[in-house]
């Protein structure tokens, strides 16, 4: 296609209007959702960075990594929205729809001015929105950093191509505004500078041309700037790990198959889970089929760059954008998702499109496009409630493939917080049926038994995850937590600071060896403990309501109290803390002032101030 001279005009109103009814459509169940314990709890509702809008609030946000990524615009919209509704999912979910739709209706504004064809361009827009690989990007919170950067990212891809028609100053700097955006939201947004050469090429700009382009090469300046610093956040966050039951030869096989993974997806879109697992070792035969099936592919685009631009663009945009997600490098567990085909999968709507108009007439193309859109529309439908809630999400996942062991656990844990702690238990259980190789769900059932007051099969447990995983540090503190319960506190000691040794990080090993020494009547050494859990983690209210009991015991009422308090304000829902601030008042005369807190921590369910109040025959 030859270059216009003249702007290139936006597409028909009501190409936009119907694209946005059927997003809203497929996808208004989202405004149904819940914050889920998996990785929302870091990015929101744990997150104390997004509390915070002040100067030193901002300079936090833009400073930090968060799960080893550097995403700093995601957590200030969320520390927007926290500002003005809190904690509501309803405002975070619809924001992340909102999001979505203006990243479609900006890739039929770019198919349009590419094509000046409103029907192809409409059909793009539909597929690339409606596809159910897009859900997990659409319905989970945590993936506000791939609608935030793919807006930005098609934004500046729009902005290119007018600024390409009529080029300025003014314009390019706008672009690269709009890059950097894009690259503070997500890391993935460092492919943009390659999008641009497609895009050219696309228009009819000739290869020797960027030779001479300062344009373009200027805009891998901040490419490789945020590259090198995504990579860095990776391994900060230990995300980069070195594969120890694959070699070379068998990795790049798996990057090969990852690279892949995704076209029979876009095609047949079932059946889609959150999590799609390593493959065990040794690899079966089939995954040497790959490199040969990602060469073949490679070939096909070199052969449709001069056969036809439109395939080797679409074929391109998604090899090149897939590959830095691809596992060749091994980055986490997994060997695919849905979430990483969020903009790769641009350039196959773009294909699809492509090949309904050029192999039918417009009416046959529009009523088959339409069709294939109501189908993907109505799966996506289908697909967004599996997002519902922690136990819809990690249910989905364990019916789907039991062999993904995260999953029992993290549901477990999801059980125990809600104090369902027996439910918790028999989900442990069941995946160490399903995974008996996978210390974690060891670790945790045994945690969960010593709340339970079953000593014996805890320590089972809790022995077995420390025979898989000899230097996990978390199943040497559980079994010390374990025999701290039954009194055993020379044991507990001993499995404590060997946590320690292991992660002198963890300032919960501190916490409990904090409590250990102090039912040992070591009162000196459990206020070292607390305040070394408390260095690590300031905000840790566990550990500030433990340090001020220790004082009470020694007679220093006054420390007790000032450190009670202190973790009523980090968590004024502490029944813990409320009863024992009623003692410290109640010690120092202030008998009213002590009833209230009693009363505060039985209505908080704190069931030593409930069995007190009935004692002295209060209501609360």
């Amino acid at each position: 296609m030859k270059k216009k001279s003249a702007s290139t005009p936006l597409a028909p109103w009501h190409s936009y209007a119907l694209t946005a009814l059927a997003l809203m459509g497929a996808y208004w169940g989202v405004l149904q959702l819940e914050f889920l314990s998996w990785d929302d709890n870091v990015y929101v509702t744990d997150n104390i960075l997004i509390r915070n809008l002040s100067g030193t609030g901002l300079y936090d946000i833009f400073r930090n990594f968060v799960m080893g990524n550097y995403h700093p615009l995601v957590i200030l919209s969320y520390a927007l929205e926290y500002a003005g509704v809190a904690l509501n999912p309803k405002v975070y979910h619809f924001n992340n729809l909102l999001l979505h739709l203006g990243t479609t209706l900006l890739v039929l504004s770019l198919t349009y001015r590419l094509t000046q064809n409103r029907l192809m361009a409409l059909m793009t827009a539909l597929f690339f929105g409606l596809h159910p690989l897009r859900v997990e990007s659409v319905a989970w919170v945590t993936e506000r950093k791939d609608v935030l950067y793919g807006f930005f990212y098609l934004l500046a891809l729009n902005m290119w191509v007018v600024f390409r028609e009529k080029p300025s100053a003014l314009k390019y700097a706008g672009i690269l505004v709009v890059f950097i955006l894009s690259c503070l939201s997500k890391g993935q947004a460092v492919t943009l500078p390659i999008a641009f050469l497609l895009i050219d090429i696309w228009r009819g700009k000739r290869l020797p041309d960027f030779k001479k382009d300062l344009w373009w090469w200027l805009t891998l300046i901040p490419s490789v700037g945020f590259g090198i610093l995504a990579v860095y956040a990776q391994r900060y966050g230990g995300n980069i790990r070195s594969s120890e039951a694959f070699g070379v030869l068998e990795q790049i096989l798996i990057g090969a198959g990852s690279m892949l993974f995704y076209l029979p997806k876009f095609i047949l879109p079932y059946p889609l889970v959150p999590f799609y697992p390593y493959p065990h070792a040794p690899l079966e035969m089939w995954w040497y089929v790959m490199p040969i099936l990602l060469l073949g592919l490679l070939g096909l685009t070199l052969y449709c760059f001069k056969m036809e631009k439109v395939l080797f663009v679409g074929l391109a945009f998604y090899l090149l954008h897939i590959l830095p997600v691809a596992q060749f490098l091994p980055v986490g567990n997994a060997i695919a998702a849905d979430r990483y085909f969020y903009i790769p999968g641009l350039g196959l709507a773009w294909i699809s499109a492509w090949l309904l108009f050029r192999f039918l007439n417009n009416k046959q193309a529009s009523i088959a496009g339409i069709g294939i859109s109501l189908i993907w529309g109505f799966l996506t439908w289908k697909q967004v409630p599996i997002w519902k809630n922690t136990e819809s999400f990690f249910h989905h996942i364990i019916k789907k493939d039991p062999s993904v062991d995260f999953a029992f656990v993290n549901l477990g844990r999801h059980l125990e917080k809600k104090n369902r702690k027996r439910e918790a238990v028999d989900i442990y259980l069941s995946g160490i049926q399903n995974n008996p190789d996978y210390p974690d769900q060891y670790n945790d059932g045994g945690y969960t038994l010593s709340h339970l007051g079953k000593h014996d099969s805890a320590l089972i447990l809790l022995r077995k995850a420390i025979q898989l995983a000899p230097k996990m540090a978390e199943a040497y503190n559980n079994l010390g937590y374990a025999f701290s319960m039954m009194q055993q506190f020379d044991s507990s000691e001993v499995y404590l600071l060997k946590s320690i040794s292991l992660n002198d990080q963890n300032e919960t090993a501190f916490n409990n060896l904090g409590s250990t020494y102090s039912m040992m009547g070591r009162l000196p050494e459990a206020i070292q403990s607390y305040e070394k859990a408390i260095r690590l983690k300031p905000g840790y209210a566990d550990a500030w309501n433990n340090l001020g009991s220790s004082y009470g015991m020694m007679g220093n009422n006054a420390k007790a109290m000032e450190y009670f308090q202190k973790a009523l304000s980090i968590n004024p829902e502490f029944g813990g803390a409320w009863f024992n601030a009623g003692i410290a008042w109640q010690t120092g005369g202030e008998t009213d002032k002590a009833f209230e807190a009693y009363r505060k921590a039985a209505r908080l369910g704190h069931e030593p101030a409930i069995q007190f109040l009935k004692s002295q025959g209060q209501s609360w």
